[in-house]
């Protein structure tokens, strides 16, 4: 089971049905259940959610499926916020146009040191 849209309503719609699944074959304390509830989410948050749970500094056989689905808003929410300064930025992008031209050759120059 897949979740079509990065809404909040679905995410946890799939976790409910999910969790159901999940408590009834035992996974409590089976991590290739944990495994199969990210990879049923949404590949645009797995990448996220990934990186949330290794900077949670604990494994997969850790967390609780509850702390995944907060693991999964928190990505959701951080990949919103990030939609939004990107359409922000396609929007009022001439607005900054002049402070963003660098000159045609740009050339660093360095001072060499001599001993």
């Amino acid at each position: 089971m897949c979740c079509c849209f990065l809404d909040k309503r679905d995410i946890d719609y799939h976790y409910r049905h999910m969790s159901f699944r999940y408590h009834a074959l035992g996974g409590i304390n089976d991590e290739t259940l944990r495994h199969v509830y990210l990879n049923s989410l949404p590949t645009e948050l797995q990448g996220e959610l990934q990186r949330l749970i290794e900077l949670s500094g604990r494994s997969l056989r850790d967390i609780s499926l509850g702390k995944i689905h907060m693991f999964t808003h928190t990505a959701l929410d951080k990949l919103c916020a990030t939609q939004k300064v990107f359409a922000k930025m396609i929007r009022e992008g001439r607005k900054y146009d002049r402070y963003c031209k660098f000159p045609p050759t740009y050339h660093l120059k360095c001072n060499s040191m001599e001993h």
